[in-house]
């Protein structure tokens, strides 16, 4: 290559070998990995946790926990006590986890 046209002459321009390169991948194929191990992890949880919310309000349809909390969500549908429980608990984990606004979080 042509001096003084910031080309490389050796094929690596920044310094960053392509053995770097191969190890910084493998490294982020790894964690990649490992999150989505997690993502997996958490959504077993989620279907579980909703499997166990059904199954208990059809055995016990009369629990205070199913009463009207007195609050609404934004579409006027009443939210239950067991709701509040919910939604208290995922905003204090999102909090704790440096997340400030939960609600915008929430999916609904």
């Amino acid at each position: 290559m042509p001096e003084g046209t910031g080309a490389p002459r050796d094929g690596v321009a920044t310094g960053i070998t392509h053995r770097t390169m191969d190890a910084a991948t493998e490294t982020m194929t790894a964690r990649i990995a490992e999150l989505e191990l997690r993502l997996r992890i958490a959504n077993a949880r989620s279907s579980a946790n909703l499997a166990m919310a059904s199954a208990f309000r059809g055995e016990h349809p009369d629990s205070p926990l199913l009463g009207d909390s007195g609050e609404r969500f934004r579409c006027g549908d009443r939210k239950t006590r067991s709701r509040r429980v919910w939604e208290d608990a995922f905003d204090r984990a999102l909090r704790t986890a440096g997340i400030a606004d939960p609600l915008a979080h929430r999916t609904s």
